[in-house]
């Protein structure tokens, strides 16, 4: 495709009079072209005057492809000496200005190509020209040669593109906005202020270089103060102390500034590893709600010193910063940038229109805002770039004037001006009614402060919580005084308000900081009604809020209320949200929080009855089979590397217990072991090598810890190691040999019954196959009925009647005592083991043991009953309380869940329903194992 060709639009003429540029002879072979070329002279003084200079080489683009004399113009460029670069830039900034100018008004390109096109001139430019003077300056003896290459890179210094350069979106006429670095660790210490002072001319030549005009033109205008602290600091400063800045200073709108960043000169290396360095600094981890008013307050303070707070007009009205205008847009974008592109890196993109599409795909904007704000964003910046090629001026404004108005008409390819003033105050009201619409939806101000009447018991509070360290901050204050009086309304909606208060009020203290929270709860007003649900039902959940308040922010999520994921779902969720991140500690913390969230999201809907007791209790085990099949392989790969392998050999996870049985409730540990493929001979220790054994037992303990440690986002879970894989004593790993060894010639029963509920949840199929046979060929061996039978008594003794405290014989206590869930649960896996049933789950084995004759069909409905109505209560009390469980004292909103979940009329009648059922299993347990010796004596058998 040639000019002629791709042209589509064309601008109209504005002086009718105007001479032609463009030779008969020309415009006979190239008519849209020279058509094109004459009435953008005739439009724009800048473009005349430019066309007019390079007549020639501004014909023959007619017969050339656009895109290829582009090229042939960046790449002509080399890196000649000073002054020549300079000269040479001008000239090719001319001539490329003419091209794309042409490109953009013909249709030839569209916008994404025209300001990519611009951008790459300018990375090239800023390139050449700091190269030269690097040069220049080495030569001159000014600026060390370490490396002896003479170039930038080895020089450390890089330029940092920001704003619309750094996103590609450079505009016709646009300023370049850079910060300028240089790495101080390439330098000896005694040549450090030397190369400073060097690098700091260097820098100060090239702006005003770039910025002079000459009669060749000029570069481009150049901006250094985005730079850190910018009246104090030189324009070109160590990457050290600008970490140090950021790290201790930065500001909201200096994050801001960083998500377009990117190294477009120099030592890209070091650039880019400083922008990675400052991750945490542009993207908090948490949500940061609290940037809202940051970002609105810049915004306003921009248009209030521009004078842009008026109405929206045509004449004069400013298309970037007055209302309905460019920024509004971008600030909208970065905003979600800022508040979730910690938490969601596929929001971390610097182009606006990307942007856009990552909202919407995030579910922040709708589709029909998502097009809107896109068509308008393109027609701007399109609008834009015909204002600044009139005179290749960087303004912004609207013209005034009748005939500049009729100038711009004529350029933008319409005869009517008055469509022209129609069509871009229509974008700007849509724009304007967009933006305020979707800050209002999802950041609404309700401050009911000022007319808002406190009842005596809530000042009192409100009284004591100014007081409170998280309150210190005038800005918490502002906002909580607009947030408490909603909070307040909801909780005086619980069925005991003073008791939910109280609660909140246990919440408030313990919180380590406010502003970032209450800014969430100011803008998502769900979240307060469910802190409140949460106080006046589940005072021990909001005592674990406060101290892990992040979780909060899984509620904003569209699909927080949605069912559960499967346990493949929440694999594939959690492997990538740890994939996300390259270090050690980076997967585990994320892991980590997502499991938390996950966490809560599971005992909230619990909570709020969207789910059963028995879903929840899935969906806490699928969790965690989700969790450790990700740190199993992040914690193989840590161990495998600190020992300089590549491979280590196939590692599963054999879930035992509650977890196993997929019984898990909110507070419940893990029971696991750890299993690894080698066989015994190789486990002798090889020189240069770590033994297996040793190897893999720095893998458990490697994923104990990321499981077990107390950060500050707390535990995830508690360990038991009640079990080990080859005896009480034994290593916390084994392979399977030596484990299946131990199994079949020392394992006592209780180990073979641990069996029953057990099933591999982590690692390659290879071994969980090999591992599931092993656990099916010890649950199938031989078993005599008589000492199973003696066995089971002994574990009765130790395990169910053994006093602890006295919680055995409080009905309340749901695990210990006869006839209580440990008793059911090892009668039945008695009956599954001496049934030599596979299954782990409690039907199976009622139906194993029903099947071997130890229990009638009555008997095995009374069991099977009372084990879920146990389960039910445990389910509750897990998560509505800590330690030992009363529900007379778990408050009002708690004790209707609880009644709710098992469909009781009151405490009073639960607590006998739990008591006859128990004695009832009791006595059906005692008789089963006291006929066993009878039915042996008679000759009757199991299996």
């Amino acid at each position: 495709m040639n000019f002629e060709t791709g042209i589509s639009n064309t601008p109209y003429p504005y002086r009718p009079e105007f001479v032609s540029l463009v030779p008969e002879r020309v415009a006979v072979e190239y008519p849209a072209f020279s058509e094109l070329v004459n009435n953008a002279a005739s439009c724009s003084m800048h473009l005349r005057g430019a066309i007019e200079q390079d007549l020639d080489w501004v014909l023959g683009l007619a017969a050339k492809n656009p895109a290829d004399e582009f090229l042939k113009i960046v790449s002509d460029l080399g890196v000649p000496t000073m002054p020549a670069v300079a000269t040479n830039l001008r000239k090719a900034k001319k001539r490329g200005s003419i091209l794309i100018a042409l490109a953009d008004l013909g249709g030839v390109w569209q916008l994404d190509v025209v300001m990519a096109a611009l951008t790459r001139f300018a990375d090239c430019a800023v390139q050449h020209l700091l190269a030269s003077l690097v040069k220049k300056a080495i030569g001159d003896g000014n600026l060390p040669d370490r490396d002896g290459n003479g170039d930038t890179e080895a020089s450390g210094l890089v330029a940092l593109a920001m704003g619309k350069m750094g996103a590609n979106e450079l505009n016709y006429s646009s300023d370049i906005d850079l910060i300028m670095l240089f790495d101080g660790d390439r330098y000896k210490k005694d040549d450090f202020t030397r190369a400073q002072r060097a690098l700091i001319g260097v820098t100060r030549r090239f702006s005003s270089t770039m910025s002079r005009k000459t009669s060749d033109g000029y570069i481009f205008r150049c901006d250094l103060r985005l730079r850190p602290d910018p009246l104090v600091t030189q324009v070109c400063m160590s990457i050290d102390a600008a970490e140090r800045y950021y790290e201790s200073h930065g500001r909201t709108w200096e994050r801001a500034a960083y998500i377009k960043a990117r190294p477009c000169a120099g030592d890209i290396e070091a650039g880019a590893s400083f922008i990675r360095t400052l991750t945490p600094f542009i993207w908090r981890r948490n949500l940061d709600y609290a940037a809202v008013q940051d970002a609105r307050n810049m915004q306003s303070l921009i248009k209030e010193s521009k004078g842009l707070r008026g109405p929206i007009s045509f004449s004069g009205h400013n298309i970037k910063l007055g209302r309905g205008g460019i920024r509004e847009i971008e600030f909208l974008v970065q905003t979600i940038q800022i508040i979730a592109g910690g938490k969601d890196p596929d929001l971390r993109v610097a182009s606006t229109l990307d942007g856009l599409v990552a909202l919407r795909l995030k579910n922040w904007i709708d589709s029909d805002t998502e097009r809107k704000l896109k068509k308008s964003y393109k027609y701007l910046r399109w609008l834009e770039n015909r204002l600044q090629m009139i005179r290749d001026a960087q303004t912004h404004s609207l013209p005034k004037s009748r005939q500049e108005i009729e100038r711009l008409a004529c350029l933008c390819g319409e005869h009517d001006s008055a469509a022209l003033r129609e069509q871009v105050v229509s974008v700007l009201k849509n724009v304007n009614i967009a933006t305020e619409r979707f800050y209002s939806a999802k950041f609404p101000s309700r401050d009911k402060s000022s007319d808002f009447k406190f009842t005596k018991f809530e000042k009192d509070f409100c009284d004591f919580w100014r007081y409170l360290p998280i309150l210190r901050n005038d800005r918490a204050k502002e906002i909580f005084a607009r947030i408490i009086p909603e909070i307040l309304l909801q909780l005086r909606r619980a069925s005991e308000p003073r008791e939910a208060l109280s609660q909140f009020d246990e919440f408030i203290r313990k919180l380590p900081a406010g502003i970032q929270l209450f800014s969430m709860f100011e803008a998502n007003p769900k979240l307060i009604s469910l802190l409140t649900d949460i106080c006046a039902t589940v005072p021990d959940l909001a005592k674990y809020l406060s101290c892990n308040a992040q979780v909060f922010e899984a509620v904003i999520d569209r699909n927080f209320f949605a069912p559960v994921p499967n346990v493949d779902t929440l694999t594939l969720e959690s492997v990538q949200t740890a994939a996300r991140f390259e270090s050690f500690e980076e997967k585990i913390m994320a892991s980590r929080l997502w499991a938390k969230e996950q966490h809560f999201r599971i005992g909230v809907q619990h909570l709020r009855g969207l789910s059963r007791w028995y879903e929840a209790a899935a969906s806490y085990s699928d969790l965690a089979q989700a969790t450790l099949a990700t740190l199993l392989p992040i914690a193989i790969d840590h161990v495998a590397q600190r020992h300089g392998m590549e491979d280590i050999g196939d590692v599963a996870i054999l879930a035992l217990d509650s977890l196993g049985a997929g019984t898990l409730t909110s507070k419940s540990g893990l029971n696991f072991i750890l299993l690894y493929s080698s066989q015994p001979e190789d486990e002798l220790r090889l020189e240069g090598k770590v033994a297996p054994p040793i190897l893999y037992a720095q893998v458990t303990r490697t994923l104990v810890t990321a499981l077990t440690s107390k950060i500050k986002e707390g535990q995830l879970y508690k360990i038991s190691d009640r079990i080990r894989p080859s005896g009480k004593t034994g290593l916390v790993a084994t392979s399977v040999t030596a484990f299946k060894a131990y199994q079949i010639e020392r394992a006592g029963t209780w180990e073979h019954l641990a069996l029953t509920r057990s099933r591999v949840i982590a690692g390659p199929d290879r071994i969980a196959r090999w591992i599931e046979q092993v656990r099916c060929e010890i649950i199938s061996r031989e078993i005599s009925s008589a000492k199973l039978a003696q066995d089971i008594c002994a574990l009765r003794r130790e395990f169910v009647d053994r006093p602890i405290s006295t919680r055995v014989s409080d009905d309340w206590e749901l695990r210990l005592g006869r006839g209580k869930l440990v008793d059911i649960e090892g009668f039945l896996q008695a009956g599954a083991l001496l049934m030599g049933s596979r299954s782990t789950t409690i039907n199976e084995h009622l139906g194993a043991t029903l099947s071997i004759g130890w229990i009638t069909k009555g008997q095995a409905e009374v069991l099977h009953a009372t084990y879920r109505l146990l389960r039910a209560v445990l389910q509750v009390a897990r998560l509505t309380a800590n330690g030992r469980f009363n529900p007379y004292r778990i408050g009002t909103g708690a004790a209707d869940f609880l009644l709710r979940e098992t469909s009781e009329k009151d405490l009073a009648a639960l607590q006998k329903r739990i008591r006859d059922s128990s004695a009832e299993c009791d006595s059906i347990i005692s008789f089963a194992l006291s006929e066993i010796p009878h039915r042996l004596a008679s000759g009757i058998t199991w299996n």
